[in-house]
């Protein structure tokens, strides 16, 4: 995302900004990278922020800017893979996207509308029935392809994250084109953020907590 743009934003507009820090659960005490989470929200639409730090300290960035009805607007994604930095951007259209992958350009005839996305607002803009479940149509960053994802709200449950007692919002997120036993679950807060993962792939399971509140 364009940094002076970001900035006119924060000047601006009325801006409401939520942020979670999580880290890796690797079992017996011990930690691994961190996964930062951030919401900026204007009143002409929001962005949503990650980064993830690995435990050897590298960096991978993520922007992806929506309105406030949750239809993408552009996304980015900046880090080091395949022994080099890489650069992805995409910017979504009435009309089609234009997608930058390393420098070259392709162009799409999928419009912004084709990914709308409504689980973004679940929780902070809209609550949705305990049951509801909705399929996403997502762009691949790094290639020129579409996957989807089906995401459902399992319901409620009482936890204790980091000395406090909340409930949180679960979902089940599942890729339909992965394995079977491939998928993910969050927890998310009343604010819409994620404060808790669990990722489950053929061979191995991943776990993430909230570091601490703010």
């Amino acid at each position: 995302m364009n940094i002076a743009f970001l900035t006119a934003v924060l000047l601006k507009s009325h801006v409401a900004i939520e942020t979670r820090t999580l880290f890796e659960d690797l079992g017996g005490g011990k930690r691994g990278g961190h996964l930062m989470f951030e919401r900026i929200v204007s009143d002409k639409g929001f962005t949503l922020i990650t980064k993830t730090i690995s435990p050897e300290g590298d960096v991978t960035f993520g922007t992806q800017e929506f309105t406030l009805q949750g239809v993408p607007v552009s996304s980015s994604q900046e880090g080091s893979w395949n022994e080099r930095w890489n650069v992805f951007e995409t910017a979504y259209g009435t009309g089609g996207t234009v997608q930058t992958i390393n420098g070259e350009v392709t162009k799409s005839k999928h419009g912004a509308k084709q990914f709308v996305n409504p689980t973004v607002l679940w929780f902070w803009q809209t609550h949705p029935k305990v049951g509801t479940s909705v399929t996403v149509d997502f762009l691949a960053q790094n290639t020129i392809a579409t996957f989807k994802i089906k995401f459902t709200y399992e319901g409620d449950d009482k936890m204790k994250v980091q000395g406090r007692e909340v409930v949180l919002h679960r979902v089940h997120e599942r890729p339909l084109s992965a394995r079977d036993g491939v998928y993910t679950v969050w927890w998310y807060d009343d604010n819409g953020m994620g404060v808790k993962r669990y990722h489950k792939t053929t061979e191995h399971e991943f776990r993430a907590e909230l570091a601490s509140w703010r």
